[in-house]
């Protein structure tokens, strides 16, 4: 009876084992249904194969984001160095002008050196943050862009501290000011003024310092050295073969102008040293001539035999 009821209790446990095995398998399947689909991508995958039209979509939909959007709610001061070359120097330093004044921005510095032909000028532009892009990619139309760098600084951190400051100070200049109100002791008077003097410069300490950060955050700075040349320099458009052959040529043809350029320039320096040299060396060519010519106007002595009359003598 024993054993019945055993092989009994056995054969239900494996038929419960059996349904839970089928079901376990059916809610795997499932899970993993699921979580196929939730990682597959949202745009550009389509039944295992590429979706342009989606992936296009994604494309516009990033492209319509633009920085200065990203920008609105960020503390982010925006500074650019550009390194520029013109052949038309005096239409390149007007182009600069007319460009910050169309985007709303002004010249902070201008300085230009040197002569006609090889002048140089370095201008320090301060454009609105929301146009800083435009601005560079419109001066890039106007000149030869060599070099350029851009950098943005977060200053959401520094400027928050700075606000937070700002209002518990003048927080507590208020309450000096309450209870020098109610001061009748000219000690506590003195403390009070000496405490509100000093409250009142880091008052305006931080208001500087907020100023400060809005003016550099709401104007980009943008530092432009612009260099007047005969020859611009090749800029390569990319790492192909033939961009750096064409950058290899032009590099090469300014260093033999560059060269011949210099050579004339030492010998119109050491050009009174050149004429006291040929001076010198035609004074000396004249002596050595007339040696030669004094030596050729002697009379020639003939060889004479030992003990006899000279050569060609009559014989007696």
């Amino acid at each position: 009876m024993k054993k019945r009821t055993i092989s009994v209790a056995l054969s239900l446990f494996v038929i419960l084992s059996l349904f839970t095995g089928c079901g376990g398998g059916a809610m795997s399947a499932t899970d993993n249904a699921a979580m196929d689909t939730a990682a597959a991508p949202a745009q550009g995958w389509d039944g295992g194969e590429y979706s342009s039209e989606a992936a296009a979509t994604g494309e516009a939909a990033a492209s319509a984001v633009q920085p200065s959007a990203i920008r609105q709610n960020a503390k982010l001061i925006l500074t650019a160095d550009v390194y520029a070359e013109t052949r038309d120097f005096p239409t390149a330093d007007q182009a600069v002008q007319d460009l910050t004044a169309q985007y709303g921005g002004y010249l902070e510095s201008r300085s230009v050196a040197g002569n006609e032909g090889d002048r140089s000028a370095s201008y320090t532009v301060r454009v609105p943050q929301e146009r800083f892009e435009a601005f560079l990619g419109a001066f890039g139309n106007t000149c030869n862009i060599v070099r350029q760098s851009q950098n943005a600084e977060d200053v959401g951190q520094a400027y928050f501290d700075a606000e937070t400051h700002l209002k518990t100070l003048k927080t507590k200049h208020e309450r000096l000011l309450a209870l020098l109100d109610k001061s009748e002791k000219m000690e506590d008077i003195i403390q009070l003024e000496t405490a509100l003097s000093e409250t009142e410069y880091e008052i305006e300490q931080y208001a500087g310092t907020l100023r400060r950060y809005d003016d550099l955050v709401g104007f980009s700075t943008i530092s432009i050295q612009l260099g007047e040349v005969r020859d611009l320099t090749a800029v390569s458009q990319g790492n192909t073969f033939l961009s750096d052959m064409q950058k290899a040529a032009a590099s090469g043809t300014r260093g033999v102008t560059v060269f011949i350029k210099t050579l004339i320039l030492f010998m119109i320096i050491i050009w009174p040293l050149l004429a006291v040299a040929v001076i010198v060396l035609a004074v000396l060519l004249a002596i050595r001539r007339r040696r030669k010519a004094r030596k050729a106007g002697d009379p020639a002595k003939g060889p004479q035999s030992p003990g006899g009359p000279p050569d060609g003598a009559p014989k007696t």
